[in-house]
């Protein structure tokens, strides 16, 4: 991507978190060449949704694509979009069948075909115009990026990153949809907040057909839970209602509704709401099928992104969707029988979906870990102070440091060559602390110790020493272990 486009690019992402969607260039053919090529019917969005809210929210799911999409790019439900083809739409707004958005006063904005193409979970890249293929059901799989397992204290390579709906409990046996609903809690903040995306949600696609998905969704990104609805891909564009900002221990409920449905199960109107009953606030997409027909119920999902380690994931482990409610067309209630299972994905985070009656619940490892405090000084760790993943004590000369990586492995670099490791890749690896007796432990996400000095002397200390020595001293600066 050369310079020109890259700016362009920047520039096209601060218009679009100002609510503003425009087009530019993309790296496929036949599109735009430059910011004065862009189309003058842009008209300005509804006051509700060029908010500060909205361009947090967007500025919260550009997260680092690592080469499956171009940096900048925004983890959305339905895969990476370019910044300005992600549309929020006001609760006082509907989105009309030709795409363009209604507001409630009569007024219309148009908002311009999406130039960029988008990004499917594993990095293929799908022009904005493009029909989406019949096997788009398997993007619901689990994938992950290949990795390379180091030896001795080689640095890792990258981490396992899991970009995939991990896990769903579905149906596709009652035929045309007019309604699903579900209530469930917002889980704990995940222990790391490494910079992934977590949605949870229910909804419902076209299975002969999938070209779109309407769900009400809980996300976490940019460190912090959130509540929004969804609908795509109209004219490559992929649209959302405001987002509302929800904590947890919330309860929320989603639903999506459709009307005007007529006797071939289509219903062309939806309303996706989603509720924070805690708070009582919600947040509604007025929208459209594009002439799906959903019979594809999904009574409970989890999508993420950027993933590499289980303590990413909410603390808990667990989210359970409860009281979920499937109505067919015709008003009857849907007589479902949700599945159970596993998946499996790397990292390996024990991943079931148990379903029980009407509910289903989503379990991953939980993380029960101590969480040492962080260090205070440079240069090293004293009792109760430690490293999590992601996290680094550098020597006082600023040349070496001690990482606990997101691979599970704990390291000591000069700059980026390795120096020690503890050889704990591919673990869940999670908490190295120097312990109150002195000793120094590297534990797993569940407590489970992984490495340990053996030296158990009250007032020890672990220094990261400016010539490279990684020493635990006793309280008399006897050396006690090195490496």
């Amino acid at each position: 991507m050369t310079d020109r486009t890259w700016n362009w690019m920047r520039t096209a992402h601060r218009l679009a978190l100002a609510g503003v969607a425009l087009a530019g260039t993309i790296p496929i053919a036949g599109c735009l060449d430059s910011p004065d090529d862009r189309p003058d019917d842009v008209a300005a969005p509804a006051d509700a949704v060029a908010s500060e809210a909205v361009a947090a929210f967007h500025s919260s799911l550009a997260n680092p694509t690592r080469g499956l999409a171009p940096e900048g790019y925004l983890a959305t439900p339905h895969g990476y979009f370019h910044p300005s083809c992600v549309v929020a739409i006001g609760a006082d707004e509907h989105q009309r069948a030709d795409g363009k958005i209604e507001q409630a006063s009569g007024a219309v904005r148009a908002v311009p075909p999406c130039r960029f193409a988008h990004f499917d979970r594993r990095g293929v890249a799908i022009a904005p115009d493009a029909v989406v293929p019949a096997t788009a059901s398997l993007d619901h799989q689990p994938v992950h990026q290949p990795v390379v397992e180091p030896s001795g204290a080689r640095a890792a390579e990258p981490p396992p990153q899991i970009n995939a709906w991990v896990m769903s409990s579905t149906d596709a046996s009652n035929g045309a949809i007019q309604r699903i609903s579900a209530a469930w809690t917002v889980p704990p903040a995940p222990a790391i907040n490494g910079g992934q995306t977590i949605y949870y949600f229910p909804g419902l696609e076209d299975i002969e057909n999938v070209q779109t998905i309407v769900q009400p969704v809980l996300g976490w990104s940019g460190g912090s839970w959130t509540i929004a609805s969804w609908n795509c891909c109209k004219d490559g564009n992929v649209t959302h209602s405001s987002p509302v900002t929800v904590k947890a221990g919330d309860s929320l409920l989603g639903s999506a509704q459709g009307t005007s449905c007529d006797s071939a199960g289509q219903c062309p109107n939806w309303s996706i709401v989603t509720t924070d009953q805690t708070t009582n606030q919600s947040t509604t997409l007025n929208t459209v099928s594009f002439g799906q027909t959903f019979d594809w119920s999904f009574g409970a999902v989890l999508e993420v992104y950027a993933v590499d380690h289980c303590a990413q994931y909410p603390a808990s482990g667990s989210a359970t969707f409860r009281n979920i409610a499937v109505t067919k067309v015709d008003g009857a209630a849907a007589n479902i029988t949700w599945p159970s299972g596993s998946a499996t994905a790397s990292p390996n985070c024990g991943y079931t979906y148990t379903a029980s009656g009407s509910s289903v619940t989503l379990t991953s490892t939980a993380t029960t870990a101590v969480r040492p405090a962080a260090p205070t000084v440079c240069g090293q760790l004293t009792a109760g102070q430690g490293l999590t993943p992601g996290k680094q004590v550098n020597s006082c000369n600023g040349r070496f440091s001690l990482t606990m990586q997101l691979d599970g492995n704990l390291v000591m670099y000069e700059g980026t060559t390795p120096l020690w490791a503890s050889n704990t890749f591919g673990s869940t690896g999670f908490s190295a602390i120097e312990q109150t007796d002195g000793n120094f432990v590297l534990y797993d996400m569940t407590g489970h110790p992984l490495f340990a000095t053996g030296h158990n002397r009250v007032g020890n200390r672990l220094a990261i020493q400016d010539d490279g020595n990684l020493v635990l001293y006793s309280s008399t600066n006897a050396v006690l272990w090195t490496r």
